[in-house]
């Protein structure tokens, strides 16, 4: 069960730094 919550929040993380990198990258 840890594991899922440990891939589950490293996904979450992963999508928001993206979308971060790309945002920024934009301007």
């Amino acid at each position: 069960m840890i594991n899922i919550v440990l891939v589950a929040a490293g996904g979450a993380i992963g999508s928001v730094f993206r979308y971060l990198v790309g945002v920024w990258s934009v301007r």
